[in-house]
């Protein structure tokens, strides 16, 4: 595996840095038509800071950067951003017409597997993530 250089990375940082404040600068604005698109260029910000923290972590053993205090903030007010879109969106019930589980779901709905959490708080009679019964009907936000 080869090491990426500091300038590399520098600019790999600050271009997915500023990928993020595209988005808030686009939600401020009324920008989003639909959650889903939202959700789609999350994934995308997201995916490309969670590798970018563990290469400057594994690659530079660099714990406290600034450029990594500066991706997580960036990560927690996407998420937050999320939190808030996602109460906006209307509520639906879908029955399953097989047995799956809340991380299947997360995917299926909104292409996110983390937002299994969300779907298990909204549906706390499903007792484990891993296995969601054909013929229940679970509660979910409309894409």
């Amino acid at each position: 595996m080869t090491m990426t250089t500091r300038a590399q990375l520098r600019d790999q940082v600050t271009a997915a840095i500023e990928a993020g404040q595209a988005i808030l600068t686009k939600v401020a604005a009324d920008g989003y038509t639909s959650a889903a698109q939202y959700e789609a260029d999350v994934n995308q910000v997201r995916r490309t800071l969670a590798v970018l923290v563990v290469q400057l972590e594994d690659e530079w053993g660099i714990q406290s950067l600034a450029s990594v205090v500066a991706i997580r903030a960036l990560g927690a007010r996407l998420l937050e951003l999320r939190s808030r879109i996602a109460e906006g969106t209307a509520m639906v019930t879908t029955t399953i017409d097989r047995p799956t589980s809340l991380m299947e779901l997360a995917v299926q709905w909104y292409a996110d597997v983390s937002r299994w959490r969300e779907l298990r708080a909204l549906n706390p009679r499903i007792r484990h993530p891993g296995f969601v019964p054909s013929g229940w009907t679970v509660v979910h936000h409309a894409r």
